[in-house]
């Protein structure tokens, strides 16, 4: 319809690791509908991860193989590692709100800031997730975060509305 194409993400749940067939799956819809795998991106959380197995290290590849990139969900809650980093094929890794609602204050902030330069020197970019104020979108953009999203920018929208969607930044 000439809107501006922008990547889309799937959350991809621990659940779904005995679907063996989803791969295949998501192959034929990009051939059938002409859609380029750079468009789709695959989110995981660290339930996957608790899960580690030959199955889903078979999964990464497979997604990798597509050119589908993978999207680490939800980072800091639950027990994650910084070890998943080194060895999950993730090229984004998704900072979740609680820790910006908990570190991104004064005097705790580097925290996030350190977080941010470790993530870069592993090669992967950092995404933050619920940001609501501009203070927070100004200090993580100095940071160097690469994607910082929340409500700041938009509440949820309908299909409709998030075709025609454009952010803007006061």
């Amino acid at each position: 319809a000439g809107h501006t194409l922008h990547p889309v993400s799937i959350n991809y749940s621990s659940n779904q690791l005995s679907d063996e067939g989803y791969v295949d799956f998501l192959e034929q819809l990009l051939d059938k509908y002409g859609i380029d795998p750079k468009y789709v991106e695959i989110e995981i959380t660290e339930s996957i991860l608790l899960k580690q197995s030959m199955q889903a290290g078979e999964l990464f590849r497979r997604f990798k193989e597509l050119g589908i990139r993978l999207l680490m969900d939800d980072f800091g809650t639950g027990y994650s590692s910084l070890g998943y980093l080194t060895y999950i094929p993730v090229d984004v890794i998704k900072l979740d709100k609680s820790l910006v609602d908990n570190y991104l204050v004064e005097g705790k902030d580097d925290f996030i800031d350190d977080v941010i330069r470790l993530v870069h020197d592993l090669h992967k970019e950092m995404t933050i997730e619920g940001v609501e104020e501009k203070w927070q979108y100004l200090r993580l953009k100095d940071f160097g975060a690469d994607t910082i999203q929340g409500y700041y920018f938009s509440k949820p929208l309908p299909a409709e509305d998030a075709i025609r969607f454009s952010p803007s930044v006061s």
